[in-house]
């Protein structure tokens, strides 16, 4: 290989991988995230604590990323906020403020269903929905 060679590094199986066992749920909030982050845990029985090993970087935009397992039930929770003044983690999904990630667990469908019967009765949330990973073009953000 000359010096001048590039290597590039395909990532769609680890993308593949990442997500083949996860759901989204996209949140609406005008709320800061440790209002938002208080609020579930004090209605959804959830422990998200703020994980700074985590946060994303875009250019110079740090995204907080929160987080909560479920080791009982082999799952873990993840909430990214998707909004960072003007920028965005995942800038297709701009009327987005927040994605909650469920990876794992044999009960994240049913958990899922759980949560957006739920969350639309926290005050502080607007909106919520089930989101696809698949059309996400910048989806490989999520990945940890």
């Amino acid at each position: 290989m000359s010096k001048s060679q590039k290597l590039i590094l395909d990532t769609a199986y680890i993308e593949e991988e990442f997500f083949e066992d996860v759901l989204l749920i996209g949140m609406v909030s005008p709320k800061p995230a440790h209002q938002l982050i208080w609020h579930l845990n004090q209605s959804v029985n959830v422990d998200f604590r703020k994980n700074h090993s985590h946060e994303k970087k875009i250019k110079d935009t740090y995204f907080s990323v929160y987080s909560y397992e479920e080791t009982n039930k082999l799952r873990e929770n993840i909430i990214y906020c998707n909004r960072n003044e003007s920028h965005y983690l995942i800038p297709e999904a701009k009327n987005i403020d927040y994605i909650w990630l469920i990876k794992g667990g044999h009960e994240r469908h049913a958990f899922q269903r759980d949560l957006l019967n739920l969350l639309p009765n926290i005050s502080i949330i607007n909106y919520v929905f089930e989101m696809n990973p698949e059309i996400l073009k910048s989806r490989a953000e999520l990945i940890l």
